[in-house]
């Protein structure tokens, strides 16, 4: 009997032992996994968004800001020196082709103008009087020269008779050599008169190329001028509204100043502006989306500035349709240029938990839990972004910005 008891004895002290060691390692534990509950933040199911990765396509845009804008306007500027002088037209105001916007003082041009007038006639008088002169003279040199030319075979037909007699017998040597000077001075004195006439017409033509060179010139003063008369009357160039304009009567104005804006607002189209590094990948001719409000147009863009300022670039968009009454002017959008098309992809919601492309941390959805997950996003639009790896189709992820807990491995998710 004594045998059994003590061995009863050992095994309750060996329990005991065994409870004494491990009930405060138990103890810890669930204190542990306790604290560790109390510590893991959470969120309500309620207070997020959440998607889908699926397989589908994208098409890989570049995202610019840009603003609505005429896609005609006119601007009125004062092509002189001058001063407002009438308003006739306000901003807001329709105007029709024609309609004169506001006038401007051209009197002191207008002096301008009939001085250069006069002097143009008092020129092509010049020239007249050049002509007539020329024609006068070279008549007279002409006359001379067709008399010296008879005296030049007068004494041809002396020298010819002085021969004879003097070969004959007849007559002295020096008479035949009398004759004989007497022709040759003729002669150069014929020579000399003809080279004059010669001289006399090149002056002339000259002087007159001078006088039709000073003509032309002036012709193109009174044209210009006439242009400029013409612009000063501030017609609008065809049917709109006034949307700015010089209303100070009285303020002085200079050469190039713009006085005046009509645009027709029945034709828009889009401003765009977007980071110096998109240049590549911005031509002519790309697709565009554009989101106004509610509402999505597209177009395709028609123009490039070549300059780049602070970073930026600027391009034009035409718009496919410019039937919609949500278009009005200096409207700020949202645009895409569609750089490219993807297929058959792993493609997520594009928001605000994304930055760009590359590879980040997002948080995918597993029961009541949201478990950090390292992802690589490609190209994206506006729409939705490319998974390159981290996500399987099905999977569900949290589309709201968490970066208060990208350092945590998981969330808890609340009902």
């Amino acid at each position: 009997m004594d045998r059994e008891l003590a061995g009863e004895y050992l095994r309750r002290k060996k329990i005991i032992k065994i409870v004494k060691f491990t009930l405060p390692l138990v103890i810890l534990i669930l204190l542990f996994w306790g604290f560790k509950g109390i510590l893991t933040p959470s969120i309500s199911r309620s207070r997020i968004r959440t998607g889908v990765a699926e397989n589908g396509d994208i098409e890989a845009t570049l995202t610019a800001s840009g603003k609505v804008i005429p896609k005609y306007e006119q601007s009125i500027t004062s092509p002189f020196l001058s001063k407002i002088d009438s308003i006739y037209h306000r901003a807001g105001d329709l105007v029709k082709a024609g309609d004169q916007i506001l006038k401007i003082d051209t009197g002191l041009f207008r002096l301008q103008y009939e001085k250069l007038l006069n002097e143009y006639e008092l020129t092509r008088n010049q020239q007249d009087k050049l002509r007539l002169n020329m024609e006068r003279d070279l008549i007279e040199l002409n006359t001379q020269l067709e008399i010296m030319n008879l005296k030049v075979r007068s004494f041809e037909n002396r020298l010819e008779a002085q021969k004879i007699i003097f070969e004959s017998g007849g007559g002295p040597r020096a008479n035949y050599d009398q004759a004989k000077l007497d022709l040759n001075i003729s002669q150069l004195e014929a020579e000399q008169l003809q080279q004059r006439i010669s001289n006399k017409e090149k002056s002339f033509l000259t002087e007159l190329k001078e006088l039709e060179l000073r003509l032309k010139i002036q012709q193109n003063s009174i044209e210009e001028m006439e242009k400029q008369l013409q612009v000063a009357r501030t017609e609008s160039a065809r049917d709109g509204v006034v949307t700015w304009v010089l209303d100070e009567i009285g303020a002085t104005v200079f050469p190039g100043d713009v006085i005046a804006k009509v645009a027709d607002l029945t034709d828009f189209r889009i401003e765009a502006i977007t980071a110096e590094v998109n240049a590549p990948k911005i031509l002519i001719g790309n697709q565009v989306k554009i989101r106004l409000n509610e509402q999505i147009l597209k177009g395709n863009i028609s123009n490039i500035s070549p300059a780049v300022e602070n970073g930026t670039m600027t391009f034009l968009v035409d718009l496919n349709d410019q039937k919609t009454g949500s278009l009005r002017p200096n409207i700020r959008v949202d645009v895409d240029v569609i750089t490219s098309a993807l297929t058959d992809i792993i493609r997520i919601p594009n928001s605000s938990y994304l930055n760009g492309s590359g590879i980040q941390d997002i948080f995918v959805i597993r029961g009541n839990k949201a478990f950090r997950r390292t992802v690589k996003i490609g190209r994206t639009s506006f729409d939705y972004a490319e998974v390159l790896s981290g996500l399987e189709p099905g999977e569900e992820i949290i589309l709201n910005d968490l970066s208060e807990y990208i350092h945590r491995p998981f969330l808890k998710i609340k009902k």
